[in-house]
C-alpha cells in the first residue's frame, strides 16, 4: 500500500513539475541570458517578464500598441534608439528582448528600486510619478514576482 501511494504521489509530483515546465517555458533563453547579463539582470526575471507581458508571443500587440515578447511601445523604442545609438527594431524577438532589458534596465537605475522600476514598466514612469494606475502596476507587481518565482523554483538549482 506504501509503495503504491509513493508511486502515485511520484507521479502526480512528475505531472505538476510538466506543466508547470510547459506553463513556464525556457524559450529563446540563450537570447535572453546574454542580454540580461550584458545588463547585470537576471535571466528569470526577464523571463517573467516576457511570461507576464506576451506569454512568449512574438507578434503580441496590447490594446495601446505595445509590441513583441516585452511589450515595448514604439516610442519608447525610438528614444532607446537615440538614447543608446543603435537601431532597435521591437518587431524581432532578440532586439524586442533587448529593448526591454534596456529599458528596464534604464527603469532600474531611475529609481533605484526594482519593485518601483516594475511597476513603471508596466504603467510607465509619467504614470507612477504622478500617481496614477497604482492599483494596476501593483497587481503587475505581483504577476511579475509570482513569475519570477515560479521560475526561480523551477530552473535554478539550490545552494
Amino acid at each position: 500500500m506504501k509503495l503504491l501511494v509513493a508511486t502515485l504521489l511520484f507521479f502526480l509530483v512528475v505531472l505538476i513539475l510538466y506543466k508547470a515546465v510547459n506553463l513556464f517555458p525556457l524559450k529563446y533563453y540563450d537570447t535572453i541570458n546574454n542580454v540580461a547579463k550584458d545588463n547585470g539582470l537576471d535571466a528569470l526575471l526577464i523571463m517573467a517578464f516576457i511570461k507576464v507581458e506576451s506569454g512568449f508571443k512574438e507578434d503580441a500587440v496590447s490594446p495601446i500598441g505595445a509590441k513583441g515578447l516585452m511589450q515595448v511601445m514604439e516610442d519608447t523604442a525610438r528614444w532607446l534608439s537615440k538614447k543608446t545609438k543603435r537601431k532597435i527594431d521591437i518587431t524581432t524577438p532578440a532586439s524586442n528582448i533587448e529593448a526591454g532589458v534596456l529599458y528596464l534596465k534604464y527603469l532600474i537605475k531611475r529609481y533605484s528600486n526594482l519593485e518601483k522600476a516594475i511597476k513603471a514598466y508596466n504603467i510607465g514612469p509619467n504614470a507612477y510619478d504622478s500617481l496614477r494606475n497604482l492599483e494596476a502596476a501593483e497587481r503587475y507587481h505581483r504577476k511579475i514576482k509570482l513569475s519570477y518565482l515560479i521560475y526561480r523554483i523551477l530552473y535554478r538549482p539550490p545552494k
